[in-house]
């Protein structure tokens, strides 16, 4: 099982925060986290669904989280793009990064 820790802090969250969600002690939960006590399906499910994984991405370390999928899946997609279609989708990124509308005669889409 890989460590859960550090993805607990990335999502703001101590062990006392998803003991708490879990309805169980932190000391207990820490147990479950350093393999010490066996976890429940019931349990993983419930984290895995806090930290928003699958529960293979949350404890085995060669699966991915939902969001590291889509960005996969979107980048396999841009790939598969043409230069029009690229263009596109700079034109739309720029819009939201700068919130401003950007133009044809901009520098950055040079090439």
């Amino acid at each position: 099982m890989k460590n859960i820790l550090p993805i607990l802090q990335e999502n703001g969250l101590s062990v006392k925060d998803a003991a708490k969600a879990l309805e169980i002690k932190p000391a207990t939960l820490e147990a479950k986290l350093e393999n010490e006590h066996l976890m429940r399906l019931d349990e993983a499910c419930r984290l895995a669904e806090l930290l928003d994984y699958t529960i293979d991405g949350l404890f085995f370390d060669r699966l991915y989280s939902p969001r590291d999928v889509q960005k996969g899946r979107i980048i396999r997609k841009i790939e598969e793009m043409d230069n029009t279609q690229l263009d596109l989708v700079w034109f739309f990124v720029k819009g939201l990064t700068d919130k401003k509308e950007a133009t044809a005669d901009d520098p950055d889409l040079t090439r």
